[in-house]
């Protein structure tokens, strides 16, 4: 009865901390919108991407293709606008499967990626 009752707490435990370290998105009123994305987008736009595995360079062209470059490695692939949201998919990160996000505005030139399923996507800073 003890160890079932200790197993419990553990669970509820692990549960309750991996529920702290979830994402909570910035305020709604700083999400872009459709109109704001496709304005965004509409020029070649080379921005800083910052997440938790280093800095790299962002290339967008108004076609959707863009390009990412860290190292010495790189890689392209194509970009959407989706309502309120873009979606991409590139030829090697991820094996070329399409993901989704939503940008927050931080400032003048500045965003915040988050994932359509709630996870942090890193920064944007366009030049």
């Amino acid at each position: 009865m003890i160890k079932k009752l200790c197993s419990i707490i553990a669970i509820l435990a692990l549960i309750l901390t991996l529920q702290s370290c979830a994402t909570q998105p910035p305020p709604k009123e700083t999400q872009l919108n459709h109109d704001e994305l496709v304005k965004l987008f509409s020029t070649v736009r080379k921005a800083e991407y910052k997440n938790n595995r280093g800095i790299g360079i962002l290339n967008y062209q108004p076609n959707g293709t863009h390009h990412f470059e860290k190292g010495n490695f790189s890689d392209t692939g194509n970009y959407r606008i989706d309502g309120d949201k873009m979606c991409g998919k590139w030829q090697k990160i991820r094996s070329g499967k399409e993901v989704c996000w939503n940008l927050y505005k931080i400032s003048e030139n500045t965003f915040q990626v988050i994932y359509t399923n709630g996870k942090d996507g890193g920064i944007i800073t366009f030049k």
